[in-house]
C-alpha cells in the first residue's frame, strides 16, 4: 500500500467518523430543542453558558447545590423535643454509597454539646489493660489512615419489636456509609 493510499484511506475514516458524531448530534439538538428544557426562540444555546458563573471560594466551604434542597434528614415522628430527638438518613435520594456528613443520621438524648476542641477528652476503658485519656491533639498525631465504614444504629429495627408498620426508610434511615480519616486503634 502506497502513502498516498495510507493518506486517503486515513482521510476517509476521519471523513466518516466526523459525519457519524455530527450525524448523532444533529438528532440530539433537535431533540433538545423540543423538549421544552431550551427558549422557545429556537436557540440551542442554554442560558447558563452565556453568563458568568460564581467566582471560586463563593463561600470559602463548599454547600450543597440547591436543586438538591429537598434532600434533607427526616426527624422520627414523635421522637423530637429540645433535647431529645433522632433523624433518619435519606438513603433514598443519594447517589452512591457514601454519605454526604450533612445527612448522616443523628441520634441525641440530652442535646449536643459544644465542646471547644482544646477541652474535648476521649477517654478509652472497660476492656483495655489501663484506662487513656486523650486530648484532641493527641488523636490528630497518631497516623491517619482513610476507610469506608458503614454505621448502623442499634434502633434501626425498633419498629419492628414495637409491632409498628416500619416502611424501608425507618428500616434502614440510621445506616450511612462514612469515608473519612481514622486512626488506627492497633
Amino acid at each position: 500500500m502506497s502513502q498516498s493510499e495510507v493518506k486517503r484511506g486515513r482521510r476517509l475514516l476521519f471523513g466518516r467518523a466526523l459525519g457519524l458524531t455530527a450525524a448523532s448530534v444533529f438528532p440530539l439538538s433537535a431533540r433538545l430543542a423540543g423538549s421544552g428544557s431550551e427558549p422557545a426562540s429556537g436557540d440551542l444555546v442554554p442560558p447558563w453558558t452565556k453568563t458568568q458563573g460564581h467566582p471560586i471560594l463563593t463561600p470559602a466551604y463548599g454547600e450543597r447545590s440547591k436543586y438538591e434542597a429537598a434532600v434533607v434528614r427526616v426527624p422520627i415522628p414523635g421522637r423530637v423535643n429540645t433535647l431529645t430527638a433522632a433523624s433518619l438518613t435519606p438513603l433514598q435520594d443519594q447517589r452512591g454509597i457514601v454519605t454526604p456528613s450533612g445527612l448522616v443520621f443523628e441520634r441525641h438524648h440530652a442535646g449536643v454539646p459544644d465542646i471547644p476542641p482544646e477541652r474535648h477528652r476521649l477517654l478509652v476503658h472497660g476492656l483495655v489493660e489501663r484506662p487513656l485519656t486523650f486530648t484532641m491533639d493527641d488523636v490528630m498525631r497518631f497516623p491517619s489512615v482513610s476507610r469506608f465504614h458503614f454505621l448502623e444504629c442499634s434502633g434501626n429495627s425498633a419498629g419492628e419489636w414495637k409491632r409498628r408498620a416500619a416502611t424501608s426508610k425507618s428500616r434502614t434511615g440510621c445506616f450511612p456509609a462514612a469515608n473519612g480519616p481514622a486512626s488506627p486503634s492497633r
